[in-house]
């Protein structure tokens, strides 16, 4: 399946494709503004079960650090999907300014 238009041609978008992938394992990391999240973290979830069933190794992590802890780790990622909030293409900028590589799609603004 693909999971998005992509504005980079050279990523690989395809969720079954693990073998030729240059990744081997996929960590989500989420957190919120409210201290009820529910329907986030169902999603997360659903998103992790989907992820694992096709073959990828799947961690989840939500608010398991606080914001600082998580920018750090995230804009130190080689490859990052980001979402549609300022805070996830902040993070997805620094990733490519530091040699890493956003997959999927890509939200300009």
């Amino acid at each position: 399946k693909d999971l998005g238009n992509n504005n980079n041609n050279n990523n690989n978008n395809n969720i079954n494709n693990t073998p030729s992938s240059p990744w081997d394992s996929v960590i989500l990391v989420g957190g919120s503004h409210k201290p009820e999240c529910e329907k986030s973290y169902v999603y997360a979830t659903c998103l992790q079960e989907a992820l694992e069933k096709t073959g990828w190794p799947t961690t989840l992590t939500v608010n398991a650090r606080n914001p600082d802890e998580d920018f750090y780790y995230l804009s130190h990622a080689r490859y990052i999907s980001v979402s549609t909030g300022g805070y996830s293409r902040f993070v997805g900028k620094l990733v490519k300014y530091q040699g890493g590589q956003i997959v999927g799609r890509t939200f300009r603004r």
